[in-house]
């Protein structure tokens, strides 16, 4: 009967403590002289994060209570020591992403909760770009499959390109001087340590203007700047202004042609900040050299160039020389005549700078002489090139032939063709040169 009463007793007891959620530890040691300690709620569970690497689970949970680990179909038991710290150990090392369940747990009651498992390699940061107070773009280079910026607590995000590492993150927005901006990189479940930019104000800073070339030619300057700017040019003493265009071109009209190494200085401006000085010489324009007509009967070279340029003549391996005249005038005394079709390099240097400008000219054949013309003559005689082929055009007729080896030449003519008046044309080819024609009026004396 009594102990009926006992257990009954027990039993209330029990119950008692369970509803006032007194712990029942799972193992409890007790030292000689000392007491243990129950605990009537948990402790908050914290689990350590657990890496590919590992072979425990460790974190901190209530002192002395029991522990559970539940990985994928296995389960893993141990205790929290005195000080709530457990470590349980695992059958092997799990890959990125298991999941992992922890439980602390005594009679009627328990905590859960899951952790996952993380890589262990290491993500790095992005590389990000300067951006000022006019960007509404981040860009950088990550080599992460995506990149995330956090500006006052918001997200935007992008994905580099995958061949250079690229990326733009579009804001939207321009964010004032001072800003704080961190920048991620992430793959997949791994996310690196920020880069921490700050908006900077921006600096403007124009580029000094780029000059095309301008010669004594010349009466406009054209160039290449900034877009919708002043353009302040100075050459010589005179000031020019002008605008450059939505593409930054800009055209410069001058008042007259200016000299050979005129100064040149130009600068752009927006009203507040001018650019560099840009500094540029009028340069020689097209080089004047001209060489006359030279016939098979020439022995002189003519033309005109640099004033006082020192002239070079060569044919085939015969050289002259000469100088210009103060008006550029040169004329060559050749040495003897040469055929008709041979090439003549003729070569200026002008004294003062040292530029060279080279023609190459071929000997013509000299028109044909034509002998004295009579009315209703049977034929046109004169003299040409030896073995030339001599065309005489009359009357709307062209007639021809060859000239002897002396040079001489005859060509039969319609005597109805040749009447007072009429004008004869007469030119020759030689060396399959052609030259001008000789022009006679019938009834006149042949010069």
């Amino acid at each position: 009967m009594q102990n009926k009463k006992l257990i009954k007793l027990l039993i209330i007891i029990f119950a008692g403590a369970i509803i006032l959620g007194v712990e029942f530890p799972a193992k409890t040691t007790v030292k000689a002289g000392s007491a243990a300690t129950y605990y009537s709620t948990f402790r908050p569970l914290k689990i350590n994060q657990v890496s590919d690497t590992d072979l425990r689970v460790t974190g901190t949970a209530t002192p002395n209570i029991s522990i559970r680990v539940r990985v994928k179909n296995y389960v893993f038991r141990g205790c929290a020591n005195k000080y709530g710290d457990f470590s349980i150990k695992l059958n092997k090392k799990y890959p990125e992403g298991t999941a992992i369940e922890v439980e602390q747990y005594r009679l009627f009651s328990s905590e859960r909760k899951r952790t996952i498992v993380q890589s262990t390699a290491s993500v790095t940061e992005p590389q990000v770009n300067e951006v000022s107070t006019t960007d509404q773009v981040i860009t950088g280079i990550s080599r992460s499959p995506q990149v995330k910026a956090v500006i006052n607590g918001a997200a935007s995000y992008s994905y580099p390109n995958q061949k250079t590492g690229e990326f733009t993150i579009n804001l939207g927005r321009t964010y004032s001087k001072g800003t704080v901006i961190k920048v991620y990189a992430i793959n997949g479940s791994l996310i690196s340590n920020p880069t921490q930019i700050i908006v900077i104000e921006k600096q403007v800073v124009l580029e000094a203007p780029l000059i095309n070339k301008v010669t004594t030619e010349d009466e406009v300057i054209t160039g290449q700047a900034g877009p919708d700017l002043t353009v302040k040019l100075t050459i010589g003493q005179d000031l020019y202004e002008a605008e450059t265009d939505q593409n930054g071109h800009f055209t410069v009209y001058l008042d007259h042609k200016y000299t050979r190494d005129t100064v040149i200085y130009a600068h752009v401006t927006n009203g507040n900040v001018n650019s560099a000085v840009t500094e540029a010489v009028v340069e020689k324009g097209r080089y004047n050299l001209g060489v006359n007509a030279i016939t098979n009967i020439d022995r002189v070279i003519t033309g005109i160039t640099e004033p006082y340029s020192k002239m070079t003549v060569r044919i085939g391996n015969r050289v002259y020389t000469g100088t210009a005249t103060e008006t550029g005038a040169f004329s060559i005394e050749l040495g003897q005549t040469y055929q008709a079709g041979q090439n003549v390099t003729v070569k200026s240097k002008e004294p003062n700078y040292g530029v060279e400008e080279t023609k190459v000219v071929i000997i013509y054949p000299a028109p044909p002489t034509v002998n004295t013309i009579a009315i209703g003559a049977e034929s046109i005689s004169g003299t040409a090139s030896p073995n030339a082929l001599v065309i005489v055009t009359l009357g709307g007729k062209m007639y021809q032939g060859f000239a002897n080896r002396a040079g001489d030449y005859d060509i039969p003519i319609n005597p109805n063709d040749a009447v007072t008046g009429a004008i004869v044309y007469v030119k020759q080819i030689s060396n399959n040169v052609e030259s001008y024609s000789s022009e006679v009026v019938i009834g006149e004396k042949s010069s």
